[in-house]
């Protein structure tokens, strides 16, 4: 006799099955950031087709990431949220900053080189939240404190919107507006450099729209289907005739260079061709695949890969007595591809190596204080009873 399922098997059935398309779209993600974070490795280091790069700014990728994580529910308890961004993102940075700050330090007493600053109490807690381009070695970490203080603006935002829309659509437009207002304060204000925490203000404002994009293609775009072949040639179309027709699609993102609106569309373009892109060759990259390694570990590739091009410039100048930063040496020319493996490959392997060390300290505390990381988990939620 046939069986009736029951209304709790049911439901654990969509469940597994939920949690295994959110799996099948995270792997898709974990693509997405590796082909994100290869292009910010490119971007600091010259290659032979840099004029032909796709990607417009791999900020707003990144931007579009943490909203397609983003839980509106988090909303409920703002405190709670900027906690554990803070704890992600904030006390890892500085962990690195203080190690670089020592870097910089050291290099400049024993070499005379002095990359970046000198470290002193501004620029250590003050500057990354205005620019974060302190020390040379670690310019690219510019951007962490700019995540945090982007997400807890949407955050803080996104509540206070939903008090008004009805609608996931009708909160992406107000954030629309919201970037296209950043755009033209942008081209009226030709030095927000010179304006205190300009630049940061117009990051904030253009990068929630990228944030609310990222939250908006989760809860309802993506139920669609948008992966066509004639849509991604359709969108590269339009990007090429925007090229032709203004200006190159290259802006920065550390400056608030997009007054140009044209810098909006170029990234969204990049984002669905990303998306494709990471959708398709995830049929043929495996799960373990180094790939996904890269994706996981995409904040120490940030970190360091400008330390591991300083390690390398330095080997190929004592070996050929050519400084490879000049671009006109052939040293450059033809090593690209060994600073793009580098600066991605060597990173990866440290972020793996410390999640590892960090593991086995958490098992030792709990093995030998099985009191303390409870405490500390306690104090993180910040819950004192």
């Amino acid at each position: 006799m046939l069986s009736i399922p029951q209304s709790s098997q049911i439901a654990s059935f969509n469940q597994t099955v939920f949690r295994s398309l959110r799996l099948y779209m995270n792997l898709q993600m974990l693509l997405f950031k590796a082909f994100a974070i290869m292009d910010v490795v490119l971007r600091h280091r010259y290659w032979p087709f840099s004029q032909f790069m796709f990607i417009a700014s791999s900020i707003p990728l990144f931007l579009f990431l943490s909203g397609y994580f983003y839980k509106s529910s988090d909303e409920q308890d703002p405190f709670r949220f900027i906690v554990k961004k803070f704890k992600r993102l904030v006390l890892l940075y500085f962990a690195y900053n203080v190690v670089y700050a020592l870097i910089t330090y050291f290099i400049y007493v024993y070499s005379g080189t002095l990359l970046g600053q000198l470290p002193n109490w501004e620029n250590f807690f003050i500057q990354p939240f205005i620019d974060g381009q302190q020390y040379s070695l670690s310019a690219p970490m510019w951007f962490i404190p700019f995540f945090f203080t982007a997400q807890i603006f949407y955050m803080l935002t996104s509540k206070l919107i939903r008090k008004f829309t009805a609608g996931e659509y009708a909160h992406l437009l107000i954030f629309a507006v919201i970037g296209l207002s950043s755009v033209y304060l942008r081209y009226i204000t030709p030095e927000p450099d010179k304006i205190p925490w300009g630049c940061l203000g117009l990051r904030i404002l253009f990068g929630m729209f990228f944030i609310s994009l990222g939250h908006c293609f989760a809860q309802k775009i993506e139920k669609h289907d948008i992966y066509q072949l004639k849509l991604l040639i359709l969108l590269i179309g339009v990007r090429g005739v925007l090229f032709l027709n203004f200006k190159t699609p290259c802006y920065t993102f550390a400056n608030a260079e997009f007054e140009n609106i044209c810098s909006l569309f170029y990234s969204i373009i990049d984002i669905y061709f990303l998306l494709y892109l990471a959708k398709y060759l995830g049929g043929f990259i495996k799960p373990g695949n180094f790939m996904y390694k890269i994706g996981n570990n995409t904040f120490h590739v940030m970190a360091n890969h400008m330390l591991v091009f300083y390690v390398f410039d330095s080997i190929l100048i004592a070996l050929t007595g050519k400084d490879p930063a000049v671009a006109s040496t052939t040293v450059w020319k033809y090593t690209w591809v060994a600073y793009l493996l580098m600066g991605i490959i060597i990173p990866t392997y440290m972020g793996m190596f410390f999640k590892y060390l960090r593991k086995k300290f958490e098992k030792t505390l709990s093995e030998q204080f099985p009191g303390f990381l409870i405490a500390c988990d306690r104090l993180a939620e910040y819950k004192l009873f």
